[in-house]
């Protein structure tokens, strides 16, 4: 409330009392700052008038019922975007807008599988997927552990081996997987880590032995810090031109048509949210043609008409006029500089026995306790005593496990905000190591 009126359009991280201590820094903030969030804002602003100004003085179309895949000119100019930024060519026809990528995962998930079916995700994961798939849908969650490269394959192989007599799952033509298989191949949240390219060639083998679908949460892969040569690339419009891969390449490409056991093993789901605004609520899928299908005749595709058609007609323009990828480019810099700060303050300050990943993209990074800590002690002493917080480990976790870890994100606080945080943090670390009773503990520093 501000001066006894409901401010206008309160935010979630307002609602859920993320930023209620304005001493406190909020390092578990998942999302853009107010300066970047400006910036979005005049960039929809322009994109908003000039379209809707067309849709005014033409058929206001827009304003209809929407094409089922989403707006025509988004998809399109969407394939063009993904292709010049991926460096690979991305087919519209393989695309169709959705509202955000957790709608994308919920979604897909309630349209190919059944309450009671498995699905496999990593331990650490997106932990709203994890309440997507258990509360939400009702699956049964098998955990698979992770390496430096990514899904451990061997345990997953024989996971998918072990629990496929298991399966309840009827298999039909419009449910013609048994299971899926949830990543987060690039710059994962929560750990920043990429997989390798062997063990995504991997991944896509074991799929096709075992018919079953590996969902690509792709919300970060563009958000890569490394440096890109600028190659020509193949566009909807131009079939001549060449394309050089980037790093890190997405899942669905590893996944090749021309592959003679080719079947259609990924759907990857990405959004908006964190290379423009969240507040957009918009993404995409691209999805293999028996899964795209499946998807665009579903009754609740086939209901909607689209989903989120005026903002994805007003994207279409953003993208355009070159505004979006002018705006990922800045990202790109503002966040690769918080990340070499993060991670230069971590290792001058944190003490030698706590490990952390070093990402080269996306939001986050993942700090590893020794085994006999608890996060859930620390944050509570750092939000009492030295004004920063940070996401729990076990939230990552389908079974509750990882007690020892946390995530730190990097994109909604200043550079000097980060620092400043960061050191109290490593003090608070330094403190809980040398009295893990909480006993005497010391005050943080002046």
């Amino acid at each position: 409330m501000e001066n006894g009126k409901l401010k206008y359009f309160p935010h979630y991280y307002e609602e859920i009392g993320s930023l209620d201590n304005p001493e406190n820094t909020a390092l578990d903030v998942g999302a853009a700052g107010i300066p970047e969030l400006k910036r979005a804002a005049e960039i929809f602003k322009t994109a908003a008038q000039t379209r809707l100004t067309d849709e005014a003085n033409g058929e206001a179309n827009l304003m209809q019922y929407g094409f089922t895949m989403g707006d025509y000119k988004f998809l399109s100019n969407l394939a063009d975007f993904l292709t010049s930024e991926y460096g690979e060519h991305v087919d519209s026809d393989n695309l169709l807008a959705t509202s955000g990528a957790s709608q994308g995962i919920a979604t897909l998930g309630s349209l190919l599988l059944q309450s009671g079916d498995f699905v496999f995700l990593e331990d650490a994961t997106f932990f709203s997927a994890i309440d997507i798939f258990k509360d939400d849908l009702g699956m049964k969650l098998v955990s698979v552990p992770r390496d430096e490269e990514g899904i451990d394959i061997r345990v997953l192989d024989e996971m998918l081996t072990e629990y496929r007599p298991k399966s309840t799952h009827q298999i039909t033509e419009k449910r013609p997987f048994w299971t899926i298989v949830y990543v987060i191949p690039c710059f994962h949240n929560p750990t920043g880590c990429c997989y390798s390219e062997e063990r995504c060639r991997q991944l896509i083998k074991l799929a096709r032995k075992h018919d079953v679908l590996i969902l690509s949460d792709d919300v970060y892969t563009l958000l890569s810090y490394h440096e890109q040569t600028m190659s020509k690339c193949q566009t909807q419009g131009n079939d001549s031109l060449t394309c050089t891969p980037r790093f890190p390449r997405r899942l669905f490409a590893y996944d090749d048509v021309n592959d003679s056991d080719f079947k259609g093993s990924v759907a990857s789901v990405g959004s908006f949210s964190k290379v423009f605004a969240p507040g957009v609520r918009l993404g995409w899928y691209e999805l293999p043609r028996r899964v795209h299908t499946l998807v665009k005749d579903s009754g609740i595709c086939q209901s909607a008409c689209g989903f989120n058609n005026i903002t994805s007609g007003i994207m279409a323009t953003a993208l355009d006029l070159g505004l979006v990828k002018d705006n990922l480019n800045s990202l790109r810099d503002i966040y690769k500089r918080r990340m070499k700060s993060i991670l230069k303050t971590l290792e001058e300050e944190m003490p030698t026995n706590v490990k952390f990943t070093r990402p080269k993209g996306g939001y986050h990074l993942w700090i590893v306790l020794p085994e006999d800590c608890s996060s859930e002690q620390l944050l509570k002493e750092c939000r009492e005593m030295y004004n920063v917080s940070f996401q729990l480990g076990p939230i990552f976790s389908p079974d509750g496990r990882l007690g020892n870890c946390l995530r730190l994100s990097i994109a909604f606080y200043k550079e000097d905000v980060i620092i400043a945080a960061v050191k109290r943090l490593s003090q608070a670390v330094k403190s809980f190591l040398l009295y893990p009773n909480n006993k005497d503990i010391i005050a943080p520093e002046q």
